[in-house]
C-alpha cells in the first residue's frame, strides 16, 4: 500500500516528464489558436444581428469559459515550458488574428467554419490542458 508520501515522490516524478512532452512549437502553436481566439471573440458582436439571441448569450458564455482557459493555460505553459523568443510567440499570437482582420472573414459564414477555433486548437489545447502541469497559485 502506498503511503502519502509515497504518492507525492511519484507524481513529482512524473510531473517533468509531462512538462517535457510539450514542445517550443506547441507553444508558439498555442498563441497562434490564442490569437484566432481573440480575433474570434473581435468579430463576435458584429454578428449580433445575424444570431438568435438565446444562441449569441451561450456563444458569449461559452466564449468566456473558453478564455479563462486560454488565460489558464498561458500562465501554465508559461511556468513550465522554457521558450527565450518572446518576439516569436508574439508574432504567432498575431498571425492567428490576422485572418480575422480581412474585412471578407468578418462574417456568419467564417465565423462558422472557424470559430471560436479549428479543429486543430481544439485538439492541442485539450492536450495540453491535460499535459502542463497545474501551477500552484
Amino acid at each position: 500500500m502506498l503511503t502519502k508520501l509515497s504518492i507525492a515522490i511519484l507524481l513529482a516524478a512524473a510531473m517533468p516528464a509531462m512538462a517535457a512532452e510539450v514542445r517550443e512549437a506547441d507553444y508558439e502553436d498555442f498563441e497562434s489558436c490564442y490569437g484566432s481566439f481573440e480575433g474570434a471573440q473581435t468579430v463576435l458582436p458584429k454578428l449580433q444581428d445575424q444570431i438568435a439571441p438565446a444562441d449569441l448569450d451561450d456563444i458569449a458564455h461559452g466564449m468566456e469559459a473558453l478564455d479563462a482557459d486560454f488565460h489558464d493555460l498561458e500562465m501554465r505553459l508559461s511556468a513550465s515550458v522554457f521558450h527565450s523568443d518572446r518576439k516569436s510567440l508574439d508574432a504567432a499570437h498575431v498571425s492567428g488574428t490576422l485572418p480575422w482582420a480581412r474585412p471578407q472573414n468578418q462574417n456568419l459564414d467564417y465565423w462558422s467554419r472557424n470559430g471560436p477555433m479549428s479543429r486543430f486548437c481544439f485538439d492541442l489545447i485539450k492536450r495540453l490542458s491535460q499535459t502542463v502541469p497545474v501551477t500552484p497559485n
